[in-house]
């Protein structure tokens, strides 16, 4: 009989390992200057002076209190139908106040329709990062609670716009990373520079988002995503130094805000944001840690860069209220997930 050989069948070499450490080991960096801003912002809203121990225990445990107990509602699983609730009811809720208050308090309409569209993009961001429920619901709550600040923020027009423009952007990009699809990132950079017209705190924005753009990007089609991350750090620029010379000053764009803030806005604004810092620290960890896609890496990233704008250039930069859609999906998502067991 002839001598049969046998093949044997070699177990293939994974290519994307060196790929996939590589990105482990940006994620972990993101996650650590997440961690530090974090930090950052429940350094600045502390409020006891002088210093006292007992002052510092109560904030941050009256924070902890609060996430813990929008933690409580994950335990239970939250039916899907919530998120379409949220998403009809919050925006609703919204332009109903808006239109009262317009009506009533002689507000500008306007805003309202900015809060709510900002506020429906804000939903949407927390369901890409966030397959569950969970995540979709505590970013209603949250962004509910900042909506007395919110309306009553010292701002002009042309900077809510911007606000609802980078809400949008950054919806944009987490969706581009998701499903590898470089015509999401163009969009992404286009809506980021239109919102440059508001100030350059924009090219922040941008330049967290092409950052997200170059970690995460395709091989095949590096060039396209290293186009779409230039045009989202540069556009903003380009824009703002055109309407800079091109705005009238009597534009409608440049209207203040005629809603002055109240006594509720005043007492839980600081507590607000220490909240946002806590549940910002849970995702950074959980981000360093490996526990969080890359998909989530343009929203952590904007936040970044936000607060490198804010703390190289603070006499142009805006308040962190600004930020507040990027803050309640991380700090939302973040606690949802964290504790979650796997199968839940």
């Amino acid at each position: 009989m002839a001598n049969t050989t046998r093949k044997t069948k070699k177990t293939p070499v994974r290519r994307t390992a060196p790929r996939a450490a590589a990105l482990s080991a940006k994620q972990t960096t993101a996650g650590v200057f997440g961690a530090l801003c974090a930090l950052w912002m429940l350094y600045a809203t502390l409020t006891f002076s002088p210093f006292s121990w007992g002052t510092l225990a109560e904030e941050l445990i009256l924070a902890l209190c609060a996430l813990f107990a929008l933690r409580l509602l994950c335990f239970a699983k939250l039916p899907n139908g919530l998120i379409a609730a949220c998403l009809i009811l919050l925006p609703a809720g919204i332009v109903l106040y808006g239109a009262y208050a317009a009506a009533n308090l002689n507000a500008d309409f306007t805003r309202a329709l900015c809060l709510a569209g900002t506020a429906a993009f804000t939903l949407l961001t927390a369901r890409v990062l966030d397959d569950r429920a969970d995540g979709v619901v505590l970013t209603a709550l949250l962004f509910c609670a900042a909506l007395p600040s919110l309306f009553a923020a010292d701002t002009l027009l042309i900077t809510e716009f911007a606000r609802l423009l980078l809400a949008a952007g950054v919806l944009a990009a987490v969706a581009a990373l998701r499903e590898k699809a470089v015509w999401f990132a163009f969009i992404a950079a286009g809506l980021t520079g239109v919102a440059g017209a508001a100030g350059y705190f924009a090219a922040l924005y941008g330049a967290g988002v092409g950052a997200a753009f170059l970690v995460c990007a395709p091989k095949k089609q590096k060039g396209l995503w290293t186009f779409a991350a230039l045009l989202a750090a540069g556009l903003p620029v380009a824009v703002r130094l055109l309407t800079a010379a091109r705005l009238p000053e009597q534009s409608a764009l440049l209207l203040g805000n005629l809603l002055a803030p109240g006594m509720i806005a005043v007492a839980i604004a600081p507590h607000m944001i220490r909240i946002y810092a806590v549940g910002l620290l849970l995702f950074s960890v959980r981000c360093a840690l490996g526990k969080e896609s890359a998909t989530a890496l343009p929203v952590l990233l904007a936040l970044i860069g936000a607060a490198a704008f804010r703390l190289v250039f603070p006499a142009a930069s805006l308040e962190i209220w600004m930020d507040v859609p990027l803050l309640c999906v991380l700090a939302a998502v973040g606690t949802a997930k964290t504790g979650r067991t796997r199968g839940r």
